[in-house]
């Protein structure tokens, strides 16, 4: 068997398999949908607490923003994961612990190069768009300053 196509975990690499010359991407793509999945329940929390102001319901709104905090906390977990996971692999493919992803992709499969390149942009988008509600939700709270009184 040509060594080429061994399956085989690098020097320094935790996870990261060779397969017939190019990187295993699956923890990254992992990370990056783990990542997506979060931020998209942080959306829904903002939805959430958006519904409370409108409806005056103090008690939702605490309950939102308590689950708020916990979402930045899960988040703020996978990013840290994923950026393990890109130090990692960017070791295992030979290149600095700080390269960007983007720099990365082109060591991974070709049928995987896409779906990296999607959830990337999702995963950016995302933060965007929850950025953008939490700023709108704070000028809503300030028109109904009786809900967020508590």
């Amino acid at each position: 068997m040509n060594s080429r196509n061994s399956l085989r975990t690098p020097k320094g690499g935790r996870g990261s398999r060779i397969i017939s010359g190019e990187y295993d991407c699956d923890n990254l793509i992992e990370a990056l949908r783990n990542e997506l999945q979060e931020y998209g329940e942080l959306l829904n929390l903002y939805n959430e607490q958006e519904s409370a102001v409108i409806e005056r319901k103090p008690n939702l709104f605490l309950a939102a923003r308590e689950a708020i905090v916990l979402q930045f906390d899960a988040i703020n977990k996978c990013r840290i994961r994923r950026e393990e996971n890109i130090k990692d692999f960017a070791k295992a493919v030979g290149q600095t612990p700080d390269s960007p992803l983007r720099g990365l992709i082109d060591s991974c499969a070709d049928a995987v190069r896409p779906l990296l390149y999607a959830l990337m942009d999702e995963v950016s988008r995302l933060i965007l768009r929850t950025k953008r509600r939490a700023q709108q939700n704070q000028m809503l709270l300030a028109r109904f300053p009786e809900v967020s009184a508590f």
